[in-house]
């Protein structure tokens, strides 16, 4: 199956595009969106850590896997096959502590897949774009941009696919409400007038333990309860499952309050998480004029009826 999907090249050249990290900013606080965006105040840049760095590195691994099997079925990797996954994921990551670790689960993946997988890869991490219908104050179109994990099918349906990873709260179904990036992935191919059947939400655990001999390789084990605790999972969501024209709707609500409004009202939201800057660059910023016009609001937690792509305890999504 070949997909026809908008590239960057087939848009005019004005166009505001909005990905899921832009939403996810905007939900968070939306002053630094106004810095980042509106303003063009740089952020400085820190190097990744934790369990965040672990899911890029995982979500790299994943990329090559697929990409490298394009419409056939995927299995365990040959030595030749781990020597070149190893090697495109050096050249965008480096290798730190975390990067052998992850290669030691992508390995213990590959061979769950080799058992389990059936999906055939129409390709990974695919950038496309989708209108919204929308134009910007000052008349530009506004379209969706953004990067699928991975579009494939399976038993001839197709799929986006999400791959998600976690060190110590496991990804289920309730939560995945709360998480909309499978979501704006969907909707990516939707808006372009491709049916998609569902989703897949691709769940692995990358908790290490200290000791060695308490690692395993298909199973993690919950340190309260002692259950054995799958390490990799998956959960297929359908159209009755997911309610895309709600998620569309609030989506669209939020751009045209991003891009549309003429007197827009950018909301300040105290927070450890605040992924922009802190709350001592707000308060300097405003006081040299650049937030002039916004409202300032405090807040110590976050409005939990706001929609969330980025997991509360810093977890990649």
């Amino acid at each position: 199956m070949e997909l026809k999907l908008l590239k960057r090249e087939d848009l005019p050249t004005d166009i505001i595009t909005v990905s899921p990290s832009q939403l996810s900013m905007w939900y968070r606080c939306k002053y630094a969106w106004k810095l980042a965006k509106i303003d063009g105040v740089g952020r400085e840049e820190f190097k990744t850590i934790g369990a965040a760095n672990k899911g890029l590195i995982f979500h790299a691994f994943c990329q090559w896997y697929y990409d490298s099997a394009k419409g056939r079925a995927v299995g365990q990797l040959s030595e030749l096959g781990q020597m070149k996954a190893l090697e495109f994921v050096q050249r965008a990551h480096g290798t730190d502590a975390d990067f052998y670790r992850v290669f030691t689960i992508f390995l213990a993946y590959t061979e769950w897949c080799a058992k389990n997988e059936n999906f055939l890869a129409i390709g990974a991490e695919v950038e496309t774009f989708a209108p919204t219908g929308l134009t910007s104050v000052d008349g530009r179109p506004i379209y969706l941009h953004g990067f699928i994990d991975l579009i494939a099918t399976l038993f001839d349906k197709l799929f986006v696919t999400d791959h998600k990873s976690h060190t110590n709260k496991r990804w289920t179904r309730s939560r995945l409400y709360y998480d909309h990036q499978f979501v704006f992935y969907w909707l990516l191919l939707e808006l372009q007038g491709i049916s998609v059947d569902g989703a897949c939400v691709n769940a692995a655990n990358l908790f290490i333990p200290k000791s060695e001999k308490d690692f395993h390789t298909q199973f993690t084990v919950n340190s309260k309860t002692k259950e054995r605790v799958p390490r990799f999972e998956r959960f297929l969501l359908s159209h009755k499952e997911v309610k895309l024209q709600f998620y569309l709707d609030q989506f669209l609500s939020n751009i045209k309050e991003m891009w549309c409004r003429p007197d827009p009202v950018y909301t300040m939201r105290l927070g450890a998480d605040c992924e922009y800057c802190t709350f001592r660059d707000h308060i300097e910023l405003e006081a040299k004029g650049m937030g002039e016009g916004a409202l300032v609001t405090l807040r110590a937690r976050h409005n939990t009826e706001d929609f969330n792509l980025i997991d509360d305890e810093g977890e990649v999504a």
